[in-house]
């Protein structure tokens, strides 16, 4: 089986906070998790940012899967990922954190579905399905 090797975004669905029971986050786009392949050790490494902080882990193949089957979304990244020096103070969410990762100041970007949709609009990202066949172009665009 051969494995993207880049940074994938999965967009998730969680119970209503605060802010969500008011519409003001779209449904299916609550959360993100990013997650990347290491060959090493032959299991994702996941980083997640939450209401209490953020943690990393690390997941099976078979755990990996089970997140991406049971997120709304997965994109991978197709850029070239360069973290973002801190500029000026940020939220710490999980959009916050993402955005700051991956390298973009989008000070407009608040919620995963506006991530979602910059990512596509300035073409950064391709909807990555688990079933289809890996395409060597995808492979190559993300070394």
């Amino acid at each position: 089986m051969k494995i993207i090797e880049g940074w994938f975004i999965s967009f998730a669905d969680t119970p209503p906070g605060p802010l969500q029971g008011y519409g003001l986050i779209k449904k299916g786009y609550r959360h993100i998790v990013l997650t990347r392949y290491d060959p090493v050790s032959e299991s994702f490494v996941v980083f997640e940012t939450m209401h209490g902080g953020s943690k990393v882990g690390v997941l099976t193949l078979y755990q990996w899967d089970f997140v991406i089957r049971h997120s709304t979304e997965t994109f991978i990244i197709t850029t070239c990922v360069r973290p973002a020096k801190m500029l000026l103070p940020r939220l710490l969410t999980c959009v916050g954190a993402a955005k700051h990762h991956i390298g973009v100041r989008w000070p407009l970007v608040f919620t995963p579905w506006q991530l979602r949709s910059a990512l596509l609009k300035h073409d950064m990202a391709s909807k990555f399905d688990i079933d289809a066949p890996i395409e060597d172009k995808i492979d190559h665009a993300i070394r």
